[in-house]
């Protein structure tokens, strides 16, 4: 059975994008839900999450967008500018050697696998404590496979950005149109 994970997302327009983020959230949570969202807290790793009713959610965001997720599962979400570059010293340290190989050869591969990467952090609750070289992905058309981990991977690609998924639930991604405010 697959769940559906509701998607947003809205240029970033204020000086902050972290405001922008948690803006989008609240308005995506009202609209599928018809009421104002439950306070939001933090886990001690920054991992947010509701402190009443059913849902999870996980926000992310770059310099000119925001991105957010409303699941019935627990689910990390990551985005990344696709002109993101990046020194050769970030990709040895992040990269397994499997996929460092893969970005010697492809190095716009490097946003995907750090998408990848940031949203199972996101997903376990870890942040960035965890050693990201021992997470290793194989990518897919539509997302990843990381071994031995059970868990689902999506991966979209925009004209500006890289946006990754991961939840432990077969999920459907719905896009929900949220107005500016």
């Amino acid at each position: 059975m697959e769940h559906i994970v509701y998607l947003a997302a809205a240029p970033v327009t204020s000086s902050s994008a972290s405001k922008t983020a948690h803006s989008l959230l609240n308005r995506l949570y009202e609209k599928i839900e018809g009421t104002p969202a439950p306070a939001l807290r933090k886990e001690p790793g920054g991992k947010p999450y509701f402190t009443s009713g059913p849902w999870h959610c996980s926000i992310t965001h770059t310099k000119t967008m925001a991105f957010c997720a409303l699941s019935p599962c627990p689910i990390g979400i990551d985005a990344e500018a696709v002109s993101r570059s990046v020194r050769e010293n970030t990709a040895r340290r992040v990269l397994s050697q499997k996929e460092y190989s893969v970005y010697e050869a492809q190095p716009q591969c490097f946003p995907a696998f750090w998408t990848l990467k940031e949203a199972y952090v996101k997903f376990t609750g870890e942040g960035l404590r965890k050693d990201l070289q021992s997470l290793s992905f194989s990518l897919t058309h539509r997302g990843a496979v990381l071994e031995n981990s059970g868990l689902i991977f999506c991966r979209f690609v925009t004209k500006q950005h890289v946006v990754s998924t991961c939840t432990s639930l077969p999920v459907k991604l719905q896009f929900v149109s949220i107005n500016s405010q």
